[in-house]
């Protein structure tokens, strides 16, 4: 008995294979998945595996054409987070709106603090990486300086001399 060869795929399947990895859709098993979901027709974990070019073993099988379309994608996925809607704090606030409304309709008050709360740490950038460092009582932070002077007077001639040798050295252009 012999197994039947998978039909080919097209270009758009190839391409749509490529993204797919590009953008993290998932692994073999994932990705095939949502091929079949997409095209109405299977493909083997194998199969899908051979357009990641994320894995360095598959990117040396694969065309210069498909290695750069992957990394173009790979770039503008990780670069572009603004057409991800989680990554949209408005988004997000709208969200947490919906639920909150819903649990207010079921009259569930334990439900709806926790929404408040959540929705109050998000419109106020509780999730961010931005830190603001201040000093007591949110003022400025202090910076003491000591002003240190040197009584020249009490230096040798030997020591002064030395000096003179470093500031000239410094002073010379290079």
């Amino acid at each position: 008995m012999s197994k039947k060869k998978p039909t080919a795929l097209t270009q758009q399947q190839k391409l749509w294979l490529i993204q797919a990895f590009a953008t993290f859709l998932g692994g073999c098993t994932e990705v095939a998945a949502a091929f079949e979901k997409e095209f109405g027709r299977p493909i083997s974990r194998g199969h899908a595996w051979q357009y990641d070019a994320g894995n360095p073993a598959m990117r040396e099988r694969l065309s210069a054409k498909w290695v750069q379309i992957f990394d173009h994608t790979r770039q503008k996925f990780l670069d572009d987070t603004s057409s991800i809607p989680i990554a949209n704090k408005a988004w997000r606030l709208r969200e947490l709106d919906a639920e909150y409304r819903k649990a207010k309709k079921k009259e569930r008050a334990g439900q709806q603090r926790e929404i408040l709360e959540q929705a109050a740490k998000e419109a106020g950038d509780h999730y961010t990486n931005r830190r603001e460092l201040t000093g007591a009582g949110g003022q400025a932070i202090a910076i003491e300086t000591k002003d240190t002077t040197f009584d020249l007077s009490k230096l040798s001639r030997e020591q002064l001399d030395q000096l003179e040798a470093i500031r000239l050295t410094l002073a010379e252009p290079e």
